[in-house]
């Protein structure tokens, strides 16, 4: 812009950079939202923007010139940062605080591939909106435009609207399924667009059926013409309706390129309308549905971009994920829901390390470990056990397969020495061998847990557990798998007022949980009252293929001697069994009440051992053991 064509603006320039960062500063923060699924804090945050630009507006219309204006267009643009900002830094605020310029510039390198070629089509798209008004207004006059602006202003209300609100809630989900769960992106993909097709069908008809009559009614006779353009355009603008939303696959799967070829496209295929339009001199209408025809087209092509990056993206990350078959970890604390869970509810950093001998070879050590904001290895609270995997060569010797885990283990065990402990760790059961942990001096001690494994026969549970079963299913009770959190919180908040401590979980975090981890990996039961009131609860941590963890349980009092309880841990093992679970890890059996309660299942005692930090506690411990022993050796 040249001021010496607009020296009236040039007072109020200072406002431009303002609304320039309040605006980029609402994007970032919006797109982190629409990861977090905060749609409704994202619906507030539009409230206030058009609120307080009218509140501003109205509040300076007394000043002199445009200030009012355009104080209130910038202040629109940077309200609502500010409760964003607040719940990011609520959610996020540890993973800020840790961010470097290092790190930053790796991730900026990671991601050079979004500015570098997303600039692109955002200046091409800019520019092919701009073309259908310039030929019209160029061939028809101003009259022409106004008719072609009305209808797209019209037929632009409900794919704002409708499909932009599925668009966001299209983005975060296929995000978060293509980190966890790639394979089920194609399905949301066909059931979004079945969805949308069905919706934006009876708008469609409606605006070509209604639309050439109405609008002379609605808007007046001058604009009965405009119905017409309706009618044309009605298609493209359906085809836009289903496309938009699925189209944010180039971006969950970082196809920019294909996001730069589509526009180079649909620039080429206007141009061309132009070219026929001005030589072969054609009509309004006609030249509107030329213009249709090329953004119909435009939109398939974007449609079948979208599936195509998909398809290709999910078969990169599959074979990326799985180099092979041994390094797919079926164990429930590996599962990228649950590690999200933790980082987000506990203000941790979760941390994939692996240890070989030779890389990409057996033997090999997976863990991960959850990092406090000194960057300590801490146990987050409600998490069974540390993350651990092993896996040995292939061989059934076991001194070979001791040898294989005393040359990966140590690596693993300078790593926890060298960020150090915030507080014991809980090995897996799995783990039989501390050694490598004791020769570097840390403290050890054995805690129990029973195992249970699958299929379950139940005559191995004592007799007093299979009546109170009979007496439950005798009196009505009945179990189900429930996706609601408020039915499994209502039992679980019976049992901490009933005990008197708490699981530090709200509603909302069990939701989060689930929302996380997905209803195929945290199973939520419940068994109700012949009413159908829920009075058992339990929530379970699950990966086909592993052990399930029993995570959460609790059940209200007045219903523990009608066997609610014990029917619905029966019920629970049977499902486990048919979602293809190995075995069902009871977790615990260190209170005496509580062991001998999971006694009566009849499983396997399992012993696991606590990693904790050298220590003064430790010292003693051992000057202790090493006073008895030489006292022991003098006799």
């Amino acid at each position: 812009m040249r001021l010496e064509k607009a020296p009236n603006l040039a007072p109020y320039l200072w406002l431009l950079p303002l609304s320039l960062l309040g605006a980029g500063v609402y994007q970032v923060l919006n797109q982190w939202a629409i990861r977090r699924e905060a749609f409704f804090l994202i619906s507030r945050t539009r409230v206030t923007q058009s609120v307080g630009a009218a509140i501003v507006q109205v509040g300076l219309g007394g000043m002199t010139g445009p200030m009012g204006l355009l104080v209130g267009d910038a202040a629109s643009r940077m309200l609502g940062s500010g409760t964003l900002m607040k719940r990011a830094w609520r959610e996020s605020g540890d993973s800020i605080k840790r961010a470097s310029w290092k790190g930053m510039w790796k991730q900026a390198l990671r991601y050079r591939r979004f500015p570098l070629l997303s600039t692109w089509p955002t200046l091409l798209n800019g520019v092919l909106l701009q073309i259908p008004f310039l030929l019209l207004t160029a061939s028809f006059g101003a009259h022409v435009v106004g008719l072609y602006s009305l209808a797209q202003r019209v037929l632009g209300m409900p794919v704002g609207l409708i499909g932009g609100a599925v668009s966001q809630v299209y983005m975060a989900e296929a995000a978060r399924l293509a980190q966890q769960e790639p394979e089920k992106v194609p399905p949301l993909f066909w059931k979004t667009v079945k969805h949308l097709a069905l919706i934006g069908l009876p708008i469609l008809v409606l605006m070509a059926v209604i639309a050439p009559w109405g609008f002379g009614f609605v808007f007046g006779s001058d604009w009965g013409e405009s119905g017409e353009y309706v009618r044309m355009m009605s298609l493209m603008f359906y085809l836009q309706f289903l496309s938009i939303p699925i189209g944010n696959n180039l971006v969950v799967f970082e196809r920019q390129d294909l996001h730069l070829l589509r526009e180079v496209v649909r620039i080429v295929m206007t141009a061309a309308v132009v070219g026929i339009a001005v030589f072969e001199e054609l009509r309004p209408l006609t030249t509107v549905a030329l213009l249709s025809a090329s953004g119909m087209a435009g939109y398939l092509l974007h449609a079948f971009l979208s599936w195509w990056a998909m398809k290709r993206g999910i078969a990169a990350m599959i074979a990326g994920d799985v180099q092979a078959e041994r390094d797919v970890i079926q164990e429930p604390l590996f599962l990228p829901g649950w590690l999200e869970f933790n980082r987000i509810k506990w203000n941790v950093s979760p941390l994939h390390v692996h240890f070989e001998t030779k890389q990409d070879e057996l033997p090999r050590l997976d863990a991960v470990l959850y990092l406090n904001r000194e960057g300590r290895i801490v146990r987050p609270p409600l998490n069974p056990y540390l993350a651990l995997h092993f896996q040995s060569t292939n061989t059934s010797h076991a001194f070979r397969i001791t040898s294989q885990w005393n040359k990966v283990v140590p690596a693993f065990v300078e790593k926890m020495r060298t960020l150090g402990l915030g507080t014991p760790l809980f090995m897996t059961p799995d783990v039989e061998d501390v050694r490598p942990w004791q020769w570097a001096g840390f403290q050890t001690s054995v805690r129990y847990t029973y195992h249970l494994d699958l299929p379950y026969d139940l005559q191995k549970a004592d007799t007093g557990v299979r009546n109170r079963i009979k007496k439950a299913a005798r009196l009505g009770y009945f179990c189900k798998r429930t996706t609601s959190t408020a039915e499994v919180w209502e039992c679980l908040k019976a049992t901490e007022e009933r005990q008197g401590f708490e699981h530090q979980l709200t509603v909302d975090d069990l939701e989060m949980a689930r929302r996380c981890m997905g209803d195929d990996h945290l199973l939520g039961y419940v068994c109700c009252s012949p009413e159908g009131v829920p009075v058992s609860s339990a929530y379970v941590l699950h990966a086909p293929g592993g052990v399930a963890i029993g995570w959460l349980a609790g059940a209200k009092k007045e219903h523990l001697n009608a066997g609610a309880v014990q029917l619905l841990d029966l019920f629970i093992f049977e499902d486990l069994e048919r979602c293809g679970a190995a075995g069902v890890d009871l977790v615990g059996a260190n209170i005496p009440s509580v062991a001998q309660a999971k006694s009566y299942w009849g499983g396997k005692l399992v012993p696991y051992f606590v990693i904790e930090q050298p220590g003064g506690r430790a010292f003693l411990q051992g000057v202790r053991n090493w006073l008895r022993w030489m006292n022991g050796k003098s006799r």
